[in-house]
């Protein structure tokens, strides 16, 4: 009865706090000490007689139904050690009214409450296992749903970066379709220029007319070309040129116009046949069109240029140059000789140093053969390791092929120049104008 009230007494104290632990451990306590206190009761008062087989067994079937209704027993001690602690003290306080039979009624109470014991034991493990497969179940199920949350978030993720990437596709698109329009626009009026420019261009009449044999390499970088090569006849004498403007595409090509256009009205209204006096008239031009003076020398746009005159009654040659050379194959001996003929070291534009051009005077014979050039073949990368031609290369070509007819000398050049830029290693883009301009005496 002690233990009883003071159960309660933690029972009605935890239960205030409510420690759900605590409240079940004190109430399997009351539970178990109530079954063993009343069976205990009817021991002492009712002696044996009372007792039998049936009895114990069905404090047995008590005690274990009101274990299994209340279901929270997690401590041996509780089904054990406490009511063989009760059961010691009730037959320690009547020791002295106990006979054999007594012992062997408690000793079946012990057996009882070991078996009742043995199946609290058995049935916990049991729900504890499943307990603890359940909480494993439980926690797949969450790592599971956590994992399909997170596999949700994620898919919101993709989907909205799906949208964004078709979004910036569909601009992507928009937008090279608008610079393909535009850049259909500019290469229609590149295409339109580069008829103009070429209409500028000197046929080959002159040159037929005048020279056995002739050859033309004409290639720009971009469409249009900052090279311009230029003819005119007058009376036994053809005036011609090959020009390099600053720079390439469309700004040369302005520069280009604008030097045949010169060319044609200084030699027009001269009286006189003299390539340096065409040269600095062209100067005085140049810097008078584009506004150059000494004070800005950041405008400095003009051209290289090399211009010959030619009279086909005497085979004389003028030759006067800007920033270029020209080469000349004699074949009057047995073996060719090349000779290079050098201008001044001066553009035809603005400079800090404008001295009046001075020019060479040549006596030709049959099977000489002259060339001009701009600098674009010379300094084209190739090959394999990706080096320029360079001069000492292109002068050996013109000299070991000066010997078969023009038509096949461009043929030679011209495939060489291809083989140079596509080597079977690496391929170079032409990075600048290439101009040659070859007759034959």
């Amino acid at each position: 009865p002690l233990i009883l009230i003071i159960s309660y007494l933690f029972l009605y104290v935890f239960y205030f706090r409510s420690n759900k632990q605590t409240i079940s451990f004190f109430y399997n306590i009351i539970l178990l000490s109530s079954i063993v206190m009343i069976y205990g009761i009817i021991f002492v008062y009712f002696k044996t007689q009372l007792l039998s087989q049936s009895t114990e067994g069905a404090v047995l079937v008590i005690a274990i139904v009101c274990i299994e209704l209340q279901g929270r027993i997690k401590n041996v001690f509780l089904v054990i050690i406490l009511p063989t602690l009760i059961l010691g003290i009730i037959l320690a306080a009547n020791s002295d009214n106990l006979t054999g039979d007594d012992l062997v009624h408690f000793s079946h109470i012990v057996s009882m409450i070991i078996i009742g014991s043995i199946y609290v034991i058995v049935k916990d493990y049991m729900n504890f296992k499943a307990f603890k497969d359940n909480l494993l179940l439980e926690n797949e199920m969450l790592k599971s749903g956590n994992l399909s949350k997170a596999l949700l978030d994620i898919n919101d993720q993709l989907s909205l970066q799906k949208n964004q990437i078709l979004e910036q596709i569909d601009l992507a698109q928009e937008q090279n379709s608008l610079l393909e329009t535009q850049k259909n626009q500019i290469t229609s009026s590149l295409n339109y220029a580069k008829r103009i420019q070429t209409a500028l261009l000197s046929s080959d009449e002159n040159f037929k007319k005048s020279f056995s044999e002739h050859f033309i390499i004409y290639k720009p970088k971009d469409i249009v070309s900052g090279d311009f090569y230029w003819s005119i006849r007058l009376n036994e004498w053809i005036i011609f040129a090959l020009a390099d403007c600053t720079g390439h595409g469309v700004p040369a090509a302005f520069l280009s116009i604008l030097g045949i256009s010169f060319l044609n009205e200084i030699t027009n209204k001269q009286s006189e046949i003299k390539v340096h006096i065409i040269l600095n008239e062209l100067r005085n031009y140049i810097i008078q069109s584009l506004r150059q003076t000494n004070e800005v020398l950041d405008n400095k746009d003009g051209m290289d240029i090399s211009i010959c005159a030619y009279n086909t009654s005497t085979r004389e040659l003028q030759f006067a140059g800007a920033n270029t050379t020209a080469l000349v194959i004699r074949n009057s001996s047995i073996i060719p000789e090349i000779q290079q003929i050098k201008g001044d070291k001066m553009p035809v534009s603005i400079y800090y140093k404008m001295n009046s051009f001075k020019y060479q005077e040549f006596q030709l014979c049959e099977g000489d053969q002259l060339y001009l050039f701009t600098d674009g073949y010379a300094d084209q990368f190739g090959g394999e390791n990706g080096k320029k031609i360079k001069m000492s290369m292109f002068k050996n070509l013109i000299l070991h092929n000066s010997h078969y007819p023009m038509v096949h000398q461009k043929k030679i050049l011209t495939t060489y120049l291809n083989d140079w830029m596509n080597s079977p290693r690496l391929k170079f883009p032409q990075n600048d104008d290439i101009s040659i301009l070859a007759v034959k005496i």
